[in-house]
C-alpha cells in the first residue's frame, strides 16, 4: 500500500479504510472483487467472514446494508493515479434523452413509459442522482443493455435524493436510465426526476490522490465546529453523524450518513455504527437525535467509537415543530440530551433558538397566510422579535428551538 501523505483525500481514504468494521458483529471486514488504488479500495464488495456480504464500496465510499447495488466479480485489479470524480450539469447534450423529458429547474424528467436517457462513458463509473418524492414512479438502470437494478423511487412524505453509483471499470460502456411508467400504488405519479449525474475516471499519468468537490446540501456547520477541530490532532479522525447531504473540505472528517446521498463517506445506522472502537477523536451530530428509533442506542454507539477523551458536539430538537415526518420520533429537553449522554463528562448543555423562529417556524406550518391572516401574523410575529431581547439564555431552556451539549469521554 502506497504510504500516504497526511491532510491529503488519499490519506483519508486509507484511514477510512483501517477504521470500518462489521456494523453487525464489529468484525474487521475486507474488500473482495476490488478495484484498488495504490491497495486502497475504490470499487467492491465489502464481506465480513462472519456475516458474508454486507455491503459495497463505490469511488471510495463504504455503503452498507444496500440490496438494490448489485456484486462485484471476483477479478480485482490495483491502478496507479490521480482518481477524480467530476460532476456534470443535468443537460441535453449530456444525456441524450429519448423520448419525452422535461427540463425545469435544473431537473430533467418524464413521466412517459419507455423515455429514457443514456450517458455513454469511458470512466471506471458513473454516478447517477435520483430524486424521490410522492409523485415518482419506478426506473430501470441498465449498463450495456443489461438490466441491474429497478428503483422505486416513491417517498410518500416529500422529498428525499437517491445516489445511485454505476461501476464500469474502464473502456466504452453505456448507461441508460428508462422510465416504466410503473408505480407503487400509493404514488401519485411515474415521474422520474434526475438533478445530477457524475463521472470516475483515473488519469494514470499523474501521481496517484485522490479528488472530488466538498460540498454542503444541508444543515450549515455550527459556530463552535472550528474551535473543536483545533484541539483534534493532524491524523486524528473526525465523525460528522447524521451528516445529511454534506462533506467538509478537511481530510480528517468522515462524513457518516443513513440516506443514500451524494456527500457521504459511509452510508449505514446510526443504531450500529460500522466502526471501530476508539477511532475518532471529535463526533459531531447535527439535528439527528429527533429522528433516532433509539437515541440511546446510539449516544452508545457514539461513546464507544469515541477515544478516551474524545469530544462530542450534539444538536437536537425541543420545541421545533415536526419536520421529516414520519421519522421524526422524539424532541429532547437540555435535560434529557444530558440523560442521553449519561456515560459522558458534561461540559455544557446549551439553549439554542429564539423565541420568534420558533412560533414562526410552528406558524409557517399552518394555512393562516393563505386563510387572508398574513397581517396579524407578521405583528403578533413583529411583537415576539421585539420580546427575544429580553428573554434570557436561563428562560430560554424552557422553550428554545433545539439545545446542544458539549461532552467528553471519560480516559486519557
Amino acid at each position: 500500500m502506497l504510504m500516504t501523505v497526511p491532510g491529503t483525500l488519499l490519506w483519508k481514504h486509507e484511514k477510512l479504510f483501517n477504521a470500518v468494521v462489521c456494523p453487525t458483529c464489529r468484525g474487521r471486514v475486507r474488500v473482495t472483487g476490488a478495484q484498488t488504488l495504490n491497495g486502497i479500495p475504490l470499487m467492491g464488495n465489502i464481506y465480513c467472514q462472519g456475516c458474508g456480504d454486507i455491503g459495497r464500496v463505490y469511488n471510495g465510499k463504504f455503503v452498507f446494508g444496500c440490496n438494490d447495488l448489485p456484486q462485484f466479480g471476483a477479478s480485482s485489479a490495483d491502478i496507479s493515479g490521480k482518481f477524480e470524480a467530476t460532476c456534470r450539469p443535468i443537460s441535453p447534450e449530456h444525456l441524450a434523452p429519448e423520448g419525452a423529458w422535461q427540463l425545469s429547474s435544473e431537473q430533467f424528467y418524464s413521466d412517459v413509459p419507455g423515455a429514457r436517457f443514456s450517458i455513454r462513458s469511458r470512466g471506471i463509473g458513473v454516478a447517477i442522482t435520483l430524486l424521490k418524492h410522492p409523485w415518482s414512479g419506478i426506473a430501470q438502470i441498465l449498463r450495456d443493455g443489461e438490466l441491474i437494478a429497478e428503483l422505486d423511487l416513491f417517498e410518500p412524505n416529500g422529498s428525499m435524493r437517491l445516489w445511485y453509483p454505476v461501476f464500469l471499470g474502464g473502456g466504452e460502456h453505456l448507461v441508460e436510465v428508462v422510465v416504466t411508467g410503473k408505480r407503487d400504488p400509493r404514488s401519485h405519479g411515474a415521474q422520474v426526476f434526475v438533478l445530477e449525474q457524475s463521472e470516475s475516471n483515473v488519469a494514470s499519468h499523474l501521481p496517484s490522490e485522490i479528488c472530488y468537490p466538498w460540498r454542503n446540501n444541508g444543515n450549515p456547520y455550527p459556530d463552535c465546529l472550528a474551535s473543536l477541530m483545533a484541539k483534534v490532532c493532524p491524523d486524528g479522525l473526525i465523525l460528522d453523524c447524521g451528516c445529511g447531504d454534506r462533506s467538509h473540505p478537511d481530510p480528517r472528517v468522515i462524513s457518516f450518513e443513513y440516506s443514500r446521498f451524494q456527500c457521504p463517506d459511509v452510508f449505514g445506522d446510526g443504531h450500529r455504527l460500522p466502526f471501530a472502537d476508539n477511532t475518532f477523536e471529535l463526533v459531531l451530530s447535527q439535528a439527528v437525535f429527533e429522528h433516532l428509533e433509539d437515541p440511546f442506542v446510539a449516544a452508545r454507539e457514539i461513546h464507544r467509537v469515541l477515544k478516551p477523551g474524545g469530544v462530542v458536539y450534539v444538536e437536537s430538537a425541543f420545541m421545533q415543530p415536526l419536520h421529516a415526518v414520519p421519522y421524526h420520533f422524539f424532541n429532547t429537553t437540555g435535560w434529557g440530551l444530558e440523560r442521553l449522554f449519561r456515560d459522558f463528562e458534561i461540559v455544557e448543555v446549551r439553549p439554542h433558538g429564539k423565541f420568534s423562529e420558533t412560533l414562526e417556524w410552528c406558524y409557517g406550518l399552518t394555512s393562516l397566510r393563505a386563510s387572508g391572516q398574513g397581517g396579524k401574523l407578521d405583528d403578533l410575529l413583529n411583537i415576539a422579535r421585539q420580546l427575544d431581547s429580553h428573554i434570557s439564555e436561563q428562560e430560554l431552556r424552557y422553550f428554545s428551538s433545539f439545545v446542544s451539549l458539549l461532552g467528553k469521554k471519560q480516559g486519557i
